[in-house]
């Protein structure tokens, strides 16, 4: 009963430091946003929340604009994309509807329905609205969205060297896109049962996808975002490389895997699975740096309850070493030296980081980094 009591408890402190961080007594609240702005502005304010991950205060901006101009085509657009991501996908077609009556090949409209249609798996329609998009795409990063949109319908459709051959153009017109190489791992990870020979592409491609996302993680190792989506490309990674194993060995009658390998598999199934213990190491320790963002959110919960208590600034700056995040940690080591300037191990930190060991002066502005 011990360990499922800890859980619990941890989990109680879970739930209740994350409702506290969005009720702190004092903190300056938000002001609502003005609606008595002309549509054009109530649109333009709707797509800036939007992109800030605001989905209500845009939503509740767009409703206004359309309120004032219920033919705003603009105002239509925004609000089938951002109940698209409120996973509102009625709200959504029917925003994308009205636009496509009176204009049949906007590009937005016409990419927004097929996506709809696709989540829907009605991928025939999808496609039809998906190919119009790609005609009138006018950008590279629109023809990057359609292009991953088209590979998915296609690989519902059953297409799969179309899906493929889609995914792949996606990839090379943005090679740094990571939504587009995942894309490509999982409709060549989904060809694999039906077209062997697509599984070591997948396998290679699920390779590059990892290592662009440990690129992306090295900009900023601290983003505990970044660190989530390399965790899924390891997922990706491994699953590649269990199905490439799978079709090493024999299958029975139902198509099921034996435990007989192929004959003179074995060297190829001998190094799949020692890149799957490698991968499986590397994401363990990727694992255990998610949990210690996990720790920190705790640990600044405690600071912040009682931010002169020494022990637990200690602990807050050890956290932030761990995670990377070097600017936390120098300026909760000038914290700790406010309460105590002999403190040696905070001392030789901040000079084998290239910082002055003297206590941040108060009108220092914190350094903390932006999201």
């Amino acid at each position: 009963m011990a360990p499922r009591f800890v859980l619990s408890f941890t989990l109680s402190v879970w739930c209740f430091v994350a409702g506290a961080q969005t009720t702190q007594p004092g903190a300056p609240a938000n002001p609502p946003p003005r609606l008595d702005l002309p549509a054009a502005q109530l649109v333009e304010l709707a797509q800036e929340k939007k992109e800030a991950g605001a989905l209500s205060e845009a939503s509740q901006l767009v409703r206004a604009a359309l309120e004032r101009d219920p033919a705003n085509t603009e105002a239509h657009l925004l609000a089938g994309e951002i109940s698209f991501e409120a996973r509102d996908y009625d709200g959504a077609r029917d925003h994308f509807k009205l636009v496509l009556d009176v204009d049949p090949v906007n590009f937005r409209a016409n990419l927004g329905y097929g996506k709809i249609l696709s989540a829907n798996r009605e991928y025939r329609q999808a496609a039809n609205k998906l190919e119009t998009a790609e005609r009138v795409a006018s950008d590279p990063q629109r023809m990057v969205d359609v292009r991953r949109a088209l590979a998915s319908a296609y690989a519902g459709m059953g297409r799969v060297n179309d899906a493929v051959t889609k995914a792949e153009e996606a990839v090379k017109l943005d090679p740094q896109s990571l939504d587009a190489r995942q894309t490509l791992v999982e409709i060549r990870l989904a060809a694999g049962d039906r077209v062997p020979a697509q599984l070591e592409p997948a396998l290679a491609d699920a390779e590059a996808y990892v290592q662009k996302n440990k690129d992306v993680v090295q900009q900023r190792p601290w983003d505990k975002e970044r660190l989530q989506r390399l965790d899924g490309a390891y997922e990706l990674l491994l699953s590649a490389l269990r199905t490439l194993h799978n079709s090493f060995y024999e299958h029975d009658l139902r198509r099921q895997v034996t435990n007989a390998l192929v004959p003179g598999k074995q060297a190829e199934a001998a190094a799949v699975l020692n890149r799957t213990a490698e991968v499986v190491s590397e994401q363990a320790a990727l694992q255990l740096t998610l949990k210690e963002h996990d720790a920190v959110m705790l640990a600044e919960k405690s600071v912040e309850y009682e931010p002169k208590n020494l022990r637990y600034l200690e602990n807050l700056a050890a956290l932030y070493q761990r995670i990377k995040n070097r600017d936390m940690a120098v300026e909760t080591c000038r914290r700790i030296l406010e309460l105590k300037p002999d403190h040696e191990g905070v001392r030789q930190y901040l000079e084998a980081v290239g910082e002055s060991p003297a206590p941040r002066p108060a009108s220092e502005p914190s350094s903390r980094p932006g999201p």
